[in-house]
């Protein structure tokens, strides 16, 4: 079962005689901040920051939060969680100044809990240092290569996921960051993306409690604080989104695996949620909170975020939800807040809040973590590293996927003849073709390509690489030394344990700018 805060009982006796009516509304939203007009005409419970509302530096970042507490303390009835998405990787919120940490399919690749748990309380710290205290993070999601949420995810069973996850939480914890891990019941299974419209998973409740609800319970029995739901459709267990199911919310998360922290919606602006193109706002918010959420995510529109406001006002005036009904929901808030951030307004303005950001231990621990999530998959891993690192000073061929990685790779490689490609444009027939002519040719320029996660590239191009690199694996002798690098979870290897000298497959478990960094050190030493 899951653990809750000591608090909660004692929150039971907690004064809430004074809230008004909207003091007690306000705290069921958690909405991106624009202005502090939000604080005191919705008396939000929560501000999420993203890159487009955080400033240009820490600086900037550290101001604007002081800012916001300093209004929240003069408006609003307890203090105000204060979010973003820290994930690693290609989800990093704040960048400028932050140690740049690599996806999460790099800490999952690594298997090591104590090194997860590491990296979650520096990423914890260096959010605190800024003033905020809570991270949309982890992801718990089962997946797969062509998964759309790429290398977000920690690995594709569940004990890639759940263990090493569980310790970045405590990692989190220990740093004093509210967790909200994500996305419930599980959205890694597909490839199509919830912000534009709803994934179906063929999954029955019995796959779905075996299988990707394991990592939530491990985290609900580590006593996670929250959990951020997912708008996914599973249309063998209950129709329409998880995100809006009493089934989900309320059986399975609720009663089934014990939860009694918070249940955050994932953005209610997401196309995935939406039931119908005349669904209102603020229906669908009464929808999610009368299923078993606490707290509603709405992240982009004013006007929405207003909307339903007024219209959880107008379901407790007219009588279609009561007043002690909210109430239990603004105490599970509570709870948590006094768990985690604590119920008086914190004035206190740190003067050392540099002191945890950008350490050279931390970035000594992301490149550990990047450097130890490469992996090889197949092929003479022994004879193609050596042949590599023997001819690392001569000019190789290099094929890139569009992007920043020309410029990469480089800052390391000037010498090598670098071709960029596209992945999903114009010219693949073009690049299929100089490939193919590159394999047969006689020449011993050592080969290496480097492809980006399946889900960042068509599939016919994946299988058409696919092929032309397959042939060169069954080649019995080849005096050319070729090297297949896939980013992301796992690939397909073509072939199991095969020993051949034409082809070696290896894996970047991130596709962060560390990760390249970190092949390029471990094929050769820089000269």
């Amino acid at each position: 079962m899951g653990r809750v805060p000591s608090s909660v009982q004692a929150l039971s006796d907690v004064d809430i005689s004074g809230w008004s009516l909207r003091d007690k509304i306000g705290q069921l939203l958690i909405v991106g901040y624009r202005s502090p007009q939000q604080i005191r005409k919705l008396k939000v419970g929560g501000l999420v920051l993203f890159a487009w509302n955080l400033g240009d530096s820490v600086e900037d970042t550290r101001r604007i939060v002081q800012k916001i507490k300093k209004e929240a303390a003069e408006e609003l009835k307890a203090p105000l969680f204060l979010a973003t998405d820290q994930e690693g990787g290609r989800v990093l919120r704040i960048r400028e100044g932050m140690t740049p940490f690599p996806d999460a399919a790099a800490m999952g690749a690594m298997q090591d809990p104590y090194l997860a748990f590491r990296v979650g309380k520096a990423m914890g710290l260096e959010l605190a240092s800024l003033g905020l205290n809570m991270n949309f993070a982890p992801v718990l999601d089962l997946g797969n290569s062509k998964s759309f949420l790429g290398n977000r995810i920690w690995g594709e069973n569940v004990d890639g996921v759940g263990f090493p996850a569980v310790s970045f939480i405590r990692g989190q914890r220990a740093a004093g960051v509210v967790d909200v891990a994500k996305h419930f019941p599980g959205h890694g299974m597909t490839n199509m993306d919830s912000h534009f419209e709803l994934p179906q998973i063929q999954k029955t409740r019995e796959q779905l409690l075996n299988q990707d609800l394991a990592p939530f319970r491990l985290a609900i029995g580590e006593g996670v604080l929250a959990l951020m739901t997912a708008h996914v459709e599973y249309p063998k267990i209950a129709p329409g989104p998880a995100s809006l199911s009493e089934v989900f919310l309320t059986d399975i998360l609720r009663k089934e695996l014990g939860f009694e922290g918070l249940v955050i919606t994932d953005d209610l602006e997401m196309d995935g949620v939406k039931m119908g193109a005349s669904q209102d706002y603020g229906d669908l918010a009464l929808q999610a909170l009368k299923a078993g959420s606490d707290m509603i995510l709405l992240v982009w529109s004013k006007d929405r975020q207003e909307a339903i406001f007024q219209r959880l006002e107008k379901a407790v005036l007219a009588g279609e939800i009561s007043e002690a009904w909210l109430d239990q929901k603004l105490r599970r808030i509570l709870a948590v807040k006094a768990k985690s951030i604590g119920l008086r307004h914190d004035a206190f303005e740190n003067p050392f809040w540099r002191e945890n950001l950008r350490l050279p231990e931390t970035l000594t621990l992301a490149t550990e973590v990047s450097e130890r999530a490469i992996r090889w998959l197949s092929g003479p891993e022994t004879k193609i590293r050596g042949d590599l690192q023997k001819r690392w000073g001569e000019s190789w061929d290099i094929y890139l996927p569009q992007g920043s990685y020309r410029r990469l790779w480089m800052e390391g490689r000037p010498r090598d003849k670098v071709t960029v490609y596209s992945t999903r444009g114009q010219g693949q027939e073009t690049f299929l073709a100089d490939l193919s002519k590159k394999l047969q040719r006689k020449s011993d320029t050592p080969l290496l390509v480097l492809t980006p996660p399946r889900r960042d590239m068509k599939e016919a191009l994946f299988w058409s690489m696919g092929k032309l690199l397959g042939k060169q694996a069954l080649l019995e002798r080849s005096d050319k030394t070729v090297l297949w690098i896939h980013q992301g979870l796992q690939p397909v290897v073509i072939r199991d344990g095969v020993e051949s000298q034409g082809l070696g497959i290896l894996s970047l478990f991130s596709a962060s700018d560390l990760s390249l960094a970190a092949l390029q050190s471990q094929l050769g030493p820089v000269r």
